[in-house]
């Protein structure tokens, strides 16, 4: 799994190196899910750690926090899953402020600490924003 992980990065840093030089780089949603064990009190500590961290990192990326209104679980996961949105400028944003966090010790400190806190990652996707295309009015676009 390590070695698709860096893959996808290396594909990751040369597509943010041609995008970063256009003027109208796309946004970009880096969007992880995680399942908190049932203790959704433990995962709002955890995030507001991290947040600290991030901020004391200079994270550019702005964070949401999303917890689905209705969710249809399935008997092997009952409680339901929360989602962290980070959204960065481009692409080059986003890589080069991850790199710089994953190798801060704090950072790492923390991964350690919310593998055994028993709220477990069950997701991770980047989203590229797609431009809207030419002649489409806002309200219309696919």
């Amino acid at each position: 799994m390590r070695f698709i992980g860096r893959i996808l990065a290396a594909n990751l840093l040369c597509v943010a190196g041609a995008w970063a030089q256009a003027a109208d780089a796309p946004h970009v949603l880096n969007v992880s899910t995680f399942y908190t064990g049932g203790n959704m009190q433990k995962f709002m500590e955890m995030a507001h750690r991290i947040a600290a961290v991030e901020h004391k990192l200079g994270a550019p990326g702005k964070v949401r926090i999303w917890w689905p209104y209705f969710w249809d679980a399935n008997a092997s996961q009952p409680d339901q899953p929360v989602t962290v949105t980070v959204e960065y400028r481009s692409l080059a944003e986003m890589t080069e402020y991850l790199a710089r966090r994953d190798a801060a010790p704090e950072w790492r400190q923390l991964v350690g600490e919310m593998a055994g806190s028993g709220i477990k990652k069950i997701g991770n996707a980047v989203i590229v924003e797609l431009p809207v295309p030419a002649g489409a009015p806002p309200d219309k676009a696919p």
